[in-house]
């Protein structure tokens, strides 16, 4: 189960949503997971977001997109794409299991 989540955590990541859906960036569901969501994180930790999304072609290129919009926002989040049609993975079934849903 995952720690209660930090509510200034949770401006962040919502003001970098905001961000991204001005951009017409779309997502299925947003993840929060990592040290932040098991309350073990430090003030300099990444904050850790996994993005399910469709139809991504190039995971790499379009986390490329989503980290240049956390500028303004906050360095220390680090988007993480999972497909929508990838559910099996490995990283889909940590960040479902002991993660923290946003969106």
């Amino acid at each position: 189960m995952a720690a209660e989540l930090n509510q200034d955590i949770l401006k962040t990541i919502n003001a970098y949503l905001n961000v991204l859906r001005e951009h017409h960036l779309s997502f299925e569901s947003v993840w929060l997971f990592g040290s932040f969501a098991e309350n073990r994180a430090f003030e300099d930790s990444d904050i850790d977001i996994a993005m399910v999304m469709t139809g991504v072609e190039n995971k790499f290129y379009k986390e490329l997109e989503l980290t240049k919009y956390r500028r303004g926002v906050d360095s220390r989040i680090e988007p993480h794409i999972i497909n929508a049609d990838d559910i099996d993975s490995p990283l889909y079934k940590e960040v479902t299991k002991r993660g923290i849903r946003i969106a």
